[in-house]
């Protein structure tokens, strides 16, 4: 029995979105994420490998499904400079981890209070100084190695409501 040729678009359409719905896509970079990285750090140019376009598929980067960042993991990668205000972006962030760097300077309040999302912070083993900004009552965020931001030689205050 023949399958009356009226019917075949309705079939190659059914069959297209059953396998867009079962076949997991791959979601490019937001373009704000994307931006607010490219401009965060003072890198040699051999410390992130972070040529594609795509920012998803960045070393450290890790994304959600709509392609927002929701964790920079860069621990040891000689970042320098200062923590850049332009992390504060990223607003669908969870674990922002950059110990272990050259990282200088005092953190900026707003930065801290953008990232509505962050659960784990870990700036631990950098040059940072002055205080951690004050999170909001309602946030819940975990600050890594607390101990060891003291042991160093940084004047690195984080307020004891915080942890």
């Amino acid at each position: 029995m023949a399958v009356p040729s009226h019917t075949m678009p309705y079939g190659v359409f059914f069959m297209f979105f059953f396998l867009s719905t079962v076949i997991p896509t791959n979601h490019a970079c937001n373009k704000a994420d994307h931006n607010s990285l490219w401009s965060s750090f003072d890198v040699p140019s051999s410390a992130l490998n972070w040529s594609s376009s795509d920012c998803c598929h960045w070393e450290g980067v890790t994304c959600e499904k709509d392609g927002r960042v929701t964790h920079l993991l860069l621990p040891s990668k000689r970042l320098q400079g200062s923590v850049s205000r332009s992390l504060g972006n990223l607003t669908h962030l969870l674990h922002l981890n950059l110990s272990h760097n050259q990282l200088s300077g005092p953190l900026e309040a707003g930065l801290i209070l953008s990232l509505s999302f962050l659960e784990i912070l870990d700036l631990s083993y950098n040059l940072l100084s002055g205080e951690v900004p004050l999170f909001p009552p309602s946030s819940y965020i975990r600050i890594v190695d607390y101990p060891a931001i003291n042991s160093t030689e940084q004047s690195f205050f984080i307020p004891p409501a915080c942890w």
